[in-house]
């Protein structure tokens, strides 16, 4: 991955993610069904998830991040649980310049924010969340 802190803030986004969230189910992987890429490239992580969910479910972002952050009363309680949870739809520039992604974790009664480095799947193990898919 390309570092360049003078692109500090840059960020992707998933196009697919809806406008709203306050309908929509989540769905979480087991970490038992994700264990077998420990070690292995988080884009793989991603690319499993899209093949094997890509019809009922999509990869957040940011955008969720963000509503949960702020909206922790809506947020599901699934996610209340006090382990992490990474949102694979957008990658964001750090202040150094890294890419990093977005990572959440309830703590109490708010939600702690912060990033995951992309590298490797590793320990320990964060889950990922997907939202259903949004139908016109």
């Amino acid at each position: 991955y390309e570092v360049d802190a003078s692109k500090s803030g840059q960020y992707t986004l998933n196009p697919e993610v809806p406008p709203n969230f306050e309908s929509k189910k989540i769905f979480i992987p087991t970490l038992k069904e994700l264990r077998p890429f420990r070690g292995r490239f988080i884009s793989e992580v991603g690319s499993y998830l899209v093949q094997t969910y890509g019809n009922q479910y999509i990869i957040p972002g940011i955008e969720y991040w963000e509503y949960i952050f702020k909206n922790p009363n809506q947020a599901p309680r699934e996610l209340k649980d006090g382990k992490y949870y990474i949102c694979l739809g957008s990658i964001l520039r750090s202040t150094t310049g890294h890419w990093v992604i977005p990572r959440s974790r309830w703590s109490d009664s708010w939600f702690y924010i912060d990033y995951y480095w992309p590298g490797n799947y590793q320990d320990p193990l964060p889950s990922v969340v997907l939202l259903e898919k949004y139908f016109l």
